[in-house]
């Protein structure tokens, strides 16, 4: 990726970029901690996710402790959950009373950023966990010690769109331009978001026009691009493998099926459909040579 580069200079591996570093930092750290947990105990103050913790932590205090095995799901032991969350609770609520009455934690900005991305970190665990009214109050938290803190603007906005609620995720967004009104990652972010907001609009106007002609390939790729700026690839593999039930269809519907599939990285569905298509039309030579092509990418 672009913040990830690592190059060969006098014989020496050279890592830059935080993606690069951090990927170290993940391996280093698991390492460490599998040979070292049947005899010492964990914790980790987050600065970047290193995402093979998160199904061992769980919430300690301002940090989180590794636990020595996975912790089960909130679905498998919510009563262990419930005993994290509401003693996690006490300790931020009753620390975020003690902030607020301190004049000087108002005037230390280096505090209130620290804490809040704390706070935020704790957030994504349960974020992970799919605990959202957890996740979101540990945002709402970590946004009351900073509210100009990126992470925990960004993070609660994320949650937001994943949950479906666009509107929360754009005033969350606009409500920190107001406070950093320069920042351009802001901008970008809540155009983003605006044209998400379009894209699902399309996507139900183009899912009624497609129910009501269900053999119309063009609305069927219309309907599949919607799909894909709207965040909802996963919708686009059924919408084609329906499609392709349906009798009489065209060897270009068929082949232009398989370049939607390749579109979403589907090699496999893909290279069935142009299998399809030689059965159908076996006269055809473009299914062969599409095949051929898609084999030797796989090599």
């Amino acid at each position: 990726s672009a913040d990830e580069q690592v190059t060969i200079e006098g014989g020496q591996v050279q890592v830059r970029g935080v993606a690069g570093v951090m990927n170290i930092n993940g391996i280093l750290t698991k390492w460490i901690f599998d040979h070292a947990k049947d005899k010492r105990s964990f914790y980790v103050e987050e600065s970047y996710v290193i995402p093979w913790m998160y199904p061992y932590v769980a919430p300690s205090g301002i940090i989180m402790k590794i636990n020595r095995d996975p912790l089960p799901s909130p679905e498998q032991n919510p009563q262990l959950w419930t005993e994290i969350v509401n003693r996690d609770k006490d300790y931020w609520n009753k620390l975020c009373e003690e902030f607020d009455a301190r004049p000087e934690f108002r005037r230390d900005s280096d505090a209130q950023k620290t804490f809040s991305k704390l706070r935020s970190a704790i957030g994504g665990v349960y974020s992970y966990r799919r605990m959202v009214a957890e996740a979101e109050y540990a945002f709402k938290q970590a946004l009351r010690l900073c509210p100009e803190s990126p992470e925990a603007n960004f993070r609660l906005a994320q949650l937001y769109m994943e949950l479906g609620r666009p509107d929360d995720a754009l005033a969350t967004l606009q409500a920190l331009q107001k406070l950093d009104p320069l920042n351009n990652k802001i901008t970008q972010a809540i155009q983003q978001i605006v044209n998400m907001k379009q894209s699902r609009q399309d996507v139900t106007q183009l899912e009624a026009a497609h129910a009501s002609n269900s053999s119309d390939f063009n609305m069927l790729g219309q309907l599949a691009q919607a799909y894909a700026r709207a965040g909802q690839a996963d919708r686009i593999p059924p919408l084609l493998s329906n499609y392709l039930t349906q009798a009489n269809l065209s060897a270009e519907s068929i082949l232009q099926t398989a370049q939607l599939y390749l579109n979403i990285g589907q090699v496999e569905p893909a290279t069935r459909t142009l299998q399809f298509m030689m059965q159908q039309f076996p006269q055809d030579a473009r299914s062969y040579f599409a095949f051929a092509l898609v084999r030797a990418a796989q090599n």
